[in-house]
Formats: structure tokens, sequence, C-alpha cells
């Protein structure tokens, strides 16, 4: 998962889309909110455009102070900005035309180099999601989920043990730019949990009052 610091929601809006067609969840951050990036399963730091930012020198010194073990990286583009002065400031810094998959990839591998366990695969309780495979696994056996299906449940792994507010999940689990409602969460939770019912006979998304969800075997009394 990575956290976006951009000028405003809808600079940051192609990169979100972007990173959600490859499987990868996001939130938007403004710079003013720099105390919130524990507040998510985050891997890694995204600033795509420095140049609309302001002091995002400055900006980058500050988070890799805070966040050590997070990868900061910036884009670059043609602007009033030094490309070395940037690239000495973050931890990688790509060219614009540098593809999602590889920027996903590169601080992936980042992030373990900082001495962090591997983000790939998560398990919770009995659920397992690996960014390598569009299944997910219930006690090992693979259940092919939809796309949403899969960001749903692969937040809910990352994110473990506490259990996730659904606004949160609108934000990381349905293609951002557009408006859902939280029963579109409920559906898309129960509608698989129905399929994997019939497998095992008990259900794995619990829904916590007042409105949250996570992992965990439920069997019907």
């Amino acid at each position: 998962m990575f956290i976006i610091f951009d000028r405003d929601r809808e600079t940051a809006l192609s990169y979100r889309q972007r990173l959600y067609r490859n499987r990868m969840h996001s939130v938007f951050l403004a710079q003013e909110e720099a105390d919130r990036v524990p507040d998510f399963p985050a891997h890694a730091i995204l600033l795509p455009h420095p140049n609309l930012l302001e002091d995002p020198i400055g900006f980058c010194a500050l988070l890799r102070k805070k966040y050590p073990l997070l990868p900061v990286a910036m884009i670059y583009r043609q602007s009033s900005l030094n490309y070395y002065h940037l690239q000495n400031a973050c931890d990688i810094l790509f060219d614009e035309k540098t593809t999602v998959p590889k920027i996903i990839g590169e601080l992936y591998t980042l992030y373990e180099d900082k001495g962090n366990r591997s983000p790939l695969s998560r398990i919770s309780d009995c659920v397992r999601t690996d960014r390598r495979s569009s299944f997910i696994y219930v006690l090992g056996e693979p259940f092919l989920p939809s796309h949403t299906q899969w960001m749903l449940v692969r937040y809910l792994t990352l994110a473990a043990p506490r259990a996730v507010p659904v606004d949160e999940l609108l934000d990381v689990g349905f293609l951002p730019g557009r408006a859902r409602s939280h029963k579109n969460v409920s559906a898309q939770l129960t509608q698989l949990d129905r399929v994997i019912f019939r497998g095992f006979g008990f259900r794995v998304f619990v829904n916590k009052h007042p409105s949250s969800y996570f992992i965990r075997i439920t069997r019907s009394k």
C-alpha cells in the first residue's frame, strides 16, 4: 500500500487509479496530514507531483526522518525543480514515463531493503492473500474473487488485526474517483462470504459495530 502526498485529491487521482488497476492500494494525504501515515498499513510514500507541493525537498526530508522504515519516492517531470536536488532528497526518483508495475516492484524491494518483512503475502485468521496471485486462499484453498473483492480482502489482511472502518474500505477497495455507499462494501464481502460458506460451512468477514470489518471464522449456530 502506498501513501500519496499531492496538492489535492484531483491531482492524485490518476496515479491512484493506475495503482488500483495494478492491485495496489493507496490513500491521498495532504501535506499537513503527514502525521496520519501510521494510520495505514503503508509500504511506501509517493510524491507524484513534487513540483505542485510546498517545499518538496524539505517535506521529503521530514518524511524520511519521521518514517525511516518507509521508502520515499518522487516522480520527476520537467519543471523548475532541479533533478539532482530531488534525487538527493528522496530514496528513489522515478522518471514520469516509468511504468506503474516497475514503480511498485522497486518500492517493494526498497521496503524489504530497509529491514521490513516481505509485504507480498499476508494472513489473517484463515485467509491469505498474495500480491502475486489474483486468488484469495481460505485454509489453503483458492477462491477467485472479483478485482474489487480481492482489493477489499487484501486490505483486511494488510490491516489485521485491527477492524477497518467502512469509509476506509470504500477509499482503498474501489476504483478511486467514484462515489459509493457503505452498502457497496457489505454487498461485495457478503457475496464472497456466501461462496466461502458453500465450501466450508463458515463465514469469514465480520461486521463490527458500529461499521467496520475484520476477518475471523464464524460458524452458524
